[in-house]
């Protein structure tokens, strides 16, 4: 069994959130798992943060 961790910080000193920040139509966490998605041979993704919005978001990204 394979699992990609994707560790998302909210710390960032340059670019605050920029995880979660608009990029266009969609936001660098949605992108990173989309990429993950299409790989072959990833039986699961964890995604680690200490950010309470990013539950959601994550909610929102899985049920499109």
């Amino acid at each position: 069994m394979i699992t990609a961790v994707v560790a998302v910080r909210k710390g960032s000193q340059r670019v605050p959130n920029k995880n979660i920040k608009p990029f266009g139509e969609s936001n660098l966490l949605e992108m990173k798992l989309k990429v993950l998605l299409q790989v072959n041979g990833i039986d699961e993704i964890v995604v680690m943060s200490i950010m309470r919005v990013l539950k959601q978001q994550i909610v929102s990204f899985i049920k499109t």
